[in-house]
């Protein structure tokens, strides 16, 4: 190694000791930042959501969707498209559990703000489904009177013209 930009001394034991140059220690730190662990765990950059479970819910709101993905953890706000999370936790640096805010028919992209808002990608979708009315309107239920009043006097119908057995 070449000792004209770098630093080198005798230590103690009689070795020779080399100081490497800056160009070569600026590069061992910037390699050393981009393979370091907390950089890969998402502790370098800002929120990432990976995966919604379950992807999608009621237009009226209220299903608890877990969030998982890295730097969750200082989250100050959740959003379903433009819209705010009813609630949530941040459970963890990889984990929060939010509470979907109602909202209209459609599929929209669930981000997480910290310092930074997560971008946007095809895992982090919830798709909203609309509201199933189970009560039956007005029309349906005098459609099944109706019937049942047909039923009932074909029955009854039936019951005076069919001829008696003797006993």
């Amino acid at each position: 190694m070449s000792t004209s930009n770098s630093l080198s001394w005798i230590s103690r034991n009689g070795w020779r000791r080399v100081l490497p140059s800056v160009p070569f220690l600026l590069l061992a730190i910037l390699i050393g930042f981009l393979l370091s662990p907390q950089r890969s765990l998402g502790g370098g950059g800002g929120p990432s959501v990976t995966t919604v479970s379950p992807t999608s819910g009621l237009t009226s709101g209220g299903t608890v969707v877990n969030i998982t993905g890295l730097g969750l953890a200082g989250a100050a706000a959740v959003t379903f498209g433009a819209v705010a999370a009813v609630s949530f936790v941040a459970n963890s640096a990889i984990s929060i559990t939010a509470t979907a805010p109602p909202q209209g028919p459609g599929t929209v992209d669930i981000t997480v703000t910290a310092i930074t808002t997560s971008a946007t990608n095809p895992s982090d979708q919830f798709t909203y489904i609309q509201n199933i009315t189970s009560t039956p309107t007005l029309r349906e239920w005098s459609m099944l009177l109706l019937a049942f009043l047909l039923a009932a006097a074909g029955y009854l119908g039936l019951m005076k013209t069919a001829p008696r057995h003797a006993a």
